[in-house]
């Protein structure tokens, strides 16, 4: 198994609704539906984001 460690340090936020993904120069970036980000990004429901060879997909509840 892979360990995922790495994770834990990924900038991620939930303000009103709104998933934030930020880059903080990582070694390997963050790449969300195939491409390379290089600063903060709203992600949407259904958005891909892979991490390393990690690679998670975004579904946000429809309940507020």
């Amino acid at each position: 198994n892979e360990e995922l460690s790495y994770l834990a340090g990924i900038p991620i936020a939930v303000k009103d609704n709104i998933v934030t993904i930020d880059d903080l120069d990582s070694t390997n970036g963050i790449f969300i539906n195939g491409m390379k980000i290089g600063k903060s990004i709203n992600l949407k429901s259904g958005d891909k984001i892979k991490i390393g060879t990690a690679i998670f997909k975004l579904i946000k509840s429809e309940k507020n």
